[in-house]
């Protein structure tokens, strides 16, 4: 009865194309923003109990995905190039699943997507996405003005992401 009941489950979840609904997606708590040369881990979870054959990660860039991580209990894990070397993952159990993301970069900057294979009936996921800030570093360089004494040339520079505003204020005028 138990067996008949999740298969009427997963089927409704399936064919109602609530695809994010089968699965509850739990981020780390930076996930939504990632400061520049930090980590970031993303997690993964499904919530029913299932035969999961494979998990696999995939990175969106735009709305083509491009998968960086799979797992499956009979082939083991694997991370595919250029990932490799900056993403590790960990799998407690075919139902569970994380990604982190080893100094991050602009480019890391999307969405990812977890995908639990379900023996037999088809694919479950949920989507989390970030984007990549860096802290603003302000710079602030004072030269004497060529011609006119005691007056002096002030430059601003600021740099990040999103890109800072730099305002000025005369005090005691």
């Amino acid at each position: 009865m138990l067996s008949l009941l999740l298969s009427f489950l997963l089927f409704f979840l399936r064919t109602e194309g609530q695809v994010s609904d089968s699965v509850f997606v739990m981020k780390s708590k930076s996930a939504d923003i990632a400061l520049l040369g930090n980590d970031v881990t993303l997690m993964c979870n499904l919530t029913i109990p299932a035969d999961v054959l494979q998990i696999t990660w995939q990175k969106f860039q735009g709305s083509i995905p491009e998968t960086i991580k799979t797992y499956s209990s009979q082939h083991g894990g694997k991370i595919l190039p250029p990932y490799n070397k900056r993403i590790q993952y960990s799998n407690r159990e075919l139902t569970s699943s994380s990604v982190t993301i080893y100094n991050v970069t602009l480019k890391d900057a999307a969405c990812y997507e977890c995908l639990f294979n379900v023996f037999p009936y088809g694919i479950y996921g949920g989507k989390m996405c970030f984007s990549v800030q860096d802290v603003p570093e302000l710079r602030i360089e004072l030269h004497p003005h060529p011609t006119i004494e005691g007056i002096l040339i002030v430059i601003c520079s600021a740099t990040g992401k999103p890109a800072p505003h730099i305002t000025f204020s005369l005090r005691g005028c």
